[in-house]
């Protein structure tokens, strides 16, 4: 892992995501730039504590070119651009929702705890937009966000989707909003 965490000697972004020091109640302050890959993060639940907040440092612009999957709870991304660059042709030769010819799943928010957040993120040109499983469990926001030109066309039909929410349970909220 490179750096300490400092703003002069800051973690890289995947290591970040890693990083089993990242506690309840931390910000996670990303420095100007793209970070181009898929990404998945392991952070540990921010529940309880307080939330764990990945967003960009001052008003810096952060974009991920790629895809993040967020597959824990307690997390709140805010003002981040989330695209795919390699993205353009939007065609696959195969039919079916999971396409290997294709990058670029763009955000896939499987959160399975309480207390997540997407919030003032602009989410475009990637095979899908905020993905919300039923499993999820936990209450989930979506506030502010600019969320286009996601999906694909395939033989069988179009696929992809804006924002693909579910929620099976009454007692958890999922809130979408502008």
């Amino acid at each position: 892992m490179s750096g300490n965490g400092s703003l002069n000697h800051p973690f890289d972004f995947t290591s970040m995501l890693q990083e089993s020091d990242v506690q309840q109640g931390h910000q996670i302050y990303l420095s100007a730039g793209t970070y181009a890959d898929s990404f998945i993060s392991s952070l540990a639940n921010g529940v309880g504590g307080g939330e764990i907040t990945i967003r960009p440092y001052a008003t810096d612009f952060v974009k991920i070119d790629g895809s993040l999957l967020c597959s824990f709870g307690g997390v709140i991304v805010k003002n981040l651009h989330i695209t795919c660059t390699e993205f353009s042709d939007r065609e696959s030769a195969q039919t079916g929702s999971a396409p290997t010819d294709l990058p670029g799943d763009g955000i896939s928010t499987r959160f399975n705890g309480q207390a997540s957040q997407l919030i003032d993120c602009v989410i475009y040109d990637t095979r899908q937009g905020p993905y919300i499983p039923a499993t999820a469990g936990g209450s989930t926001i979506i506030d502010g966000c600019i969320i286009f030109w996601n999906g694909w066309f395939a033989p069988d039909r179009g696929h992809g989707h804006g924002i693909y929410p579910q929620n099976a349970s009454g007692n958890n909220p999922l809130i979408i909003r502008n």
